[in-house]
This record gives structure tokens, sequence and C-alpha cells, in this order.
């Protein structure tokens, strides 16, 4: 049986205020009208309409919808025997997915697109279908039927009860020309009795003379009026043979297609079992992989000690077939191993870093001005229109304001995905990142990015991924400046006038009265510390410009510059435009700060000039 109206408010009430992980099954039967069971398929199939309803219309609870697929998942995993209408009206929820994100134009909904994901996955594992177009047209095609079915039962129970009410009117008109009649024999009879008293009764006689008229009158009316129900009680009666006759034959045809169904998932389902065998083996060979990159990025593998590891969780796997997976990695990462005194030992190497690099910008000997973007912890994640729109206003402030370079000071990426767990899902998911990066991001012609790799940036490198690399490598308009440092110089010149430094420190450094993620005094001596163990001194330098700590400010006094975050300072949201100004030698005369703010478009909100206090 299905869930009742007041049942279906109350489990989603119960799944609204549950959080997704803690939702049980014997708790939603709990709230179920005196505690009763609901049957597995009673709550996939509750869950299904429910999901399959959301995304049919124009806006969608998220949350919502991410719980309900988890509870179908789950309650598919416990099913034995689940009918194949009911695996049918499944299938339709990722029909329903697609047209949602066709109608909104958009990519997926991060919180629903793993859940459909995983759905997808379990119904192609344990229930595989050749031809899924095939088996949702059959699914589509009964629903219509019942749709049918459930129209014409309503047509026909309406007309039986117009049919019901005609026989009573029937019946009651019968009855009244019954008394008609009752009540003419009296009168006759009353008027056979006093014959002999005509005289007397005369007027009597007449009044009753003129009643037995009337009342004949009205007999004959009755009469029509039974005539006329009668046919349309005929009427009525045929057509309802008509709608149970085509009811009928509907049903037959709904069976027909349900058997058809049914045999064509079961030659499926024989068909598709050496299939099925396939992916079990896929999913152990996935798990087995998985395993092998926690252990190459944990102190590294011995293939004796992993096989053993894996013959205790219960896989068996040859060790020639270990070593084609570690040469299969080998393709994508950098894997080294021990020398040949004792058993190799296998181990991931994350890749060489340039730090403390330098980049030069050639400008003309008679240039009396250079303009540059500088941005800073993008922290991108992924790539959706609010990260494509912003982009374009950038490029869109560069292609306005003529400006050629941008340096973008560290944390271009954020990977979210936890090291030393899930290692193969950290690994593909930010290799998925990146390449996203590569194939949206938009240029324009003559207008390059160099980036500084920050701290968040070198999350990749624990997988043997160097996120930065990759993205400049297949990107001419992206330029890799290495990690944490580098001095920019201005036609190869490493002096006080020709050069300046991008900084990403990794380090917070918090203030001890504000309690702020921020204190100016700590990170002055940690440039004085960084220029020391580089054999250098901070004048030699005309500026620091400094990423990591999502913040706008000048200190023109310390030579310090810190740059805002695009999308998540703690002050306003932007860049800053940097315009340097040079003398007829071609030095660094000074330099005006143009503070952008991010709204619909990059805006200049003041002008800050800064001068470097040269001491001859």
């Amino acid at each position: 049986m299905a869930l009742s109206a007041f049942e279906k408010i109350k489990v989603i009430k119960y799944i609204r205020e549950t959080r997704n992980g803690e939702i049980f099954y014997n708790d939603i039967c709990s709230v179920l009208e005196k505690g009763r069971k609901a049957s597995y398929s009673e709550l996939i199939e509750f869950f299904t309409k429910y999901v399959v309803d959301n995304l049919n219309k124009d806006s969608v609870s998220k949350s919502m919808i991410s719980k309900c697929l988890s509870c179908i998942s789950v309650l598919l995993s416990w099913a034995m025997d689940i009918d194949e209408v009911l695996l049918g009206e499944v299938r339709l929820i990722k029909v329903a997915y697609d047209n949602y994100l066709k109608r909104h134009n958009i990519d997926l909904i991060e919180e629903v697109d793993d859940e459909i994901y995983i759905l997808d996955k379990y119904l192609k594992s344990k229930y595989p279908v050749d031809n899924e177009e095939q088996v949702i047209a059959y699914i589509n095609e009964i629903n219509n039927l019942k749709e049918e079915i459930r129209r014409l039962t309503k047509e026909l129970s309406d007309q039986l009860g117009a049919n019901e009410a005609l026989s009573k009117k029937y019946r009651e008109q019968g009855r009244k020309l019954s008394k008609k009649n009752e009540e003419g024999s009296k009168d006759a009879e009353e008027l056979q009795r006093r014959q002999n008293e005509i005289k007397e009764l005369k007027r009597k006689v007449k009044e009753l003379s003129k009643r037995i008229s009337d009342l004949e009158k009205e007999l004959s009316e009755v009469s029509e009026n039974n005539t006329s129900l009668r046919e349309l009680k005929e009427c009525l009666e045929t057509e309802k043979d008509v709608l149970s006759k085509t009811v009928e034959e509907l049903e037959k045809t709904l069976k027909g297609k349900e058997d058809a169904l049914k045999c064509y998932a079961e030659v499926q389902r024989r068909e598709s079992l050496l299939e099925f065998q396939q992916a079990k083996e896929e999913e152990k060979k996935e798990k087995v992989k998985e395993i092998i990159l926690a252990r190459l990025t944990t102190g590294g593998i011995v293939l004796t000690d992993l096989y053993n590891e894996l013959i205790l969780q219960g896989y068996e796997v040859s060790l020639e077939e270990l070593y084609k997976y570690i040469n299969e990695y080998k393709q994508e990462l950098n894997i080294v191993s021990s020398g040949l005194s004792s058993s190799p030992r296998y181990i991931i190497m994350p890749p060489s870093i340039t730090s403390n690099g330098v980049f030069d910008i050639s400008i003309p000997t008679d240039c009396k001005s250079y303009d540059i973007l500088l941005i800073s912890d993008l922290h991108i994640s992924g790539i959706d229109e609010g990260v494509l729109s912003d982009y374009n206003k950038l490029l869109d402030y560069c292609v306005t304001n003529r400006i050629k370079i941008i340096l973008n000071v560290g944390d271009f990426f954020c990977f979210k995905y936890p090291f030393k767990t899930e290692m193969l899902k950290g690994l593909t998911g930010s290799k998925r990142i990146v390449d996203k990066a590569i194939s949206k991001l938009p240029s324009v012609p003559g207008i390059y990015q160099a980036i500084l790799g920050g701290n968040h940036d070198k999350d990749a490198l624990g997988y043997g991924f160097d996120a930065i690399k990759t993205l400049t490598d297949a990107r001419e308009d992206f330029i890799n400046l290495g990690y944490d440092h580098v001095t920019i110089t201005f036609n190869g010149q490493m002096s006080l006038l020709h050069s300046f430094m991008l900084h990403h420190p990794a380090t917070k450094f918090v203030d001890p009265v504000l309690e702020e993620k921020f204190d100016n005094e700590s990170l002055k001596q940690s440039l004085e510390d960084y220029y020391s163990n580089c054999k250098r001194r901070r004048d030699d330098s005309y500026l620091d410009i400094i990423g990591h700590f999502h913040r706008s400010g000048l200190d023109s006094l310390n030579a310090i510059c810190n740059v805002p975050s695009l999308w998540h300072d703690r002050f306003n949201n932007g860049a800053w435009h940097m315009k340097v100004y040079f003398d007829e030698l071609n030095n660094i005369k000074y330099i005006i700060f143009k503070p952008l703010v991010l709204n619909d478009k990059l805006v200049a909100t003041t002008e800050i000039v800064y001068q470097k206090l040269v001491l001859k």
C-alpha cells in the first residue's frame, strides 16, 4: 500500500529536520500511522516521486533532494526484489535531473550531483539494462496508460452516480403514480356510493369530476417523464458498457506492456551477468588502487608487504598485478624506487618546484609608465557562472585600461580534497579542477597572467601533481612564477630602481592585541629573515607585494603592499591597479596605486602615490 497523505507530510517533516547521514529506516517508520512498518518499495516509490516532482519545478531544495536521493540508494541496496516498473521510475530521476540542468543552463547542482552519480552507478551495476532509453520509454508509456485508466475510471464512476440518481428519481415517480391511482380509485368508489344522491351532491360530483380530470392529466405527465427517464437510463448503460470495454482493453494493453518490460529486463539481466561481475572486479580494482595510492603518499610501499596487507583485507591480487598498477600510476605521478640492495620501496616524490625565481618585464627605452593589475587568493575550487563573470570583469578592466600583464600573488587554486584520506578521489578531483580552468577560463589576446604558487596551490603536490605548472603548460596566456617568492624585474636589472618582489607566506601572523590573523611587525620581521637568508637586503627591492592575508593595504613607510583577495577579502573584494612611472634613465620614479572594488565591474576608488625613499 502507498503512504497516506498524512504519512507523507510527517515523513517529509522528519527528513527536513534530520541531517544527512542520521536518517534511519526505523525512525521513518516510527512517524507513520500506528508505527506501521512501510516496505522498502513504498518508501522508494515515495522518495522517487518527491525528487522527480521537485526537479520538474523551477526551483528546488538542494538539501531535501540530496537527502531523498541518499535514502533511495540505501533502500535499493537493502531491498531483495524490486518491481521492474519501480526501477524504471527510479531511472527517470536522472532524466529529470538532466532536464533541470538544461532548463537552467548549468553544469551541475553541487549538493545533488554526487548523489545522482552514486544512484546511477548502483542501478547500472545491480540492475543493468542494454537500452536504458527504451526502458524509460516503456515506463513513460505505462505512466500515461495508468493516468488514462484513472481518468476513465473516474468518468465511469461519475456516470454510475448519475445513473443511480436517475434510477432513484424513476422509483420516486413510480411511487407517486401508484399513490395517484389509489386516490383516483377512492374517488370513483365514493361517486358510485352516492350516485343515488345526485341532486344533493351535484356540486360535489362536479368537483370530483374536475379532480379526476386533473389526476388523469398528472398521470399522463408522469408517464411521459418515466419514458424519458427510461430512455436516458438505457443511454447511460450503453455508455457504461463502452467505457467498461475501453478500460478492459487498456488494462490488457497495460498488462502486456508490463509483461514485455519484465521479459525484457529478465533477458537483459541474464545477458548482463558477466558485465555485473566485471563491474564488481572494477570496484575491487579501484579499492586496491586507492590503497596503493595511500601507501605511495605515506612512507612508500614494498610489493610483498602490500600483497600480505591486501590478503588480510580480503583482496587477492598477484604481485604481477600490483606491479602493473604501480606502472599505471607512473604514467601520471612522479614515483621513484629505492636501489637494488633490498626489496624496492616505491614512493611518490613530490615534483620539484622553483622558489625565489625571477620574472622579467621588458619595456621600451622611452617608456614613461607601465600598467600592471595585481590580484591574489582566487581560491578556485570550481568553474561556475559567477567565476566566469568576475573573470571577464578582470579582463574587461585590463582591455579598457590597456593593461598587458596581471600578477597573481598566490593561492590561484583551492583543493578541498583531504590529504591521506580518499587519495584517489583527491587526485582525480584536483586534476578535474585544473582541467576545467584550462578549458573554461576566458582569455584576451595580448593579456597575460603570471601566477605565483601559494600554500593552497601546494596541496596538490602531495599527490605528485603540480597544478600551476599543468595550467601554464596548457595555456599560453598563463605564466608560471614558481612558488612562495619571485623577483619582478624591468629589462633584466636586479637593482633597487628596477625590481620589486612578490611574496606568498604560508604563516599566519596573529596580532597579539587585536587577535587578528595579521600582524604587521611579524610580517616585517619575516621579510627581514627572508632577505637575510638570501644574502640580500630589503632595500635591494623597490617594494614588497604580499598575498595570503586577504586584505587591502599599502604601508608606504615599510614599503609593503598587501594585495586583496578578489572574492574573499576582509575589507573589499577586488584588485589593485599598479601604474609604474620611469624617469629618462628607465629607473622607477614612483608608483600610483588604484584600489579596485569588485561589484558589477572593477571600479577604482582612489589613487595612492608611493615613492621609495632612497638614501644617496
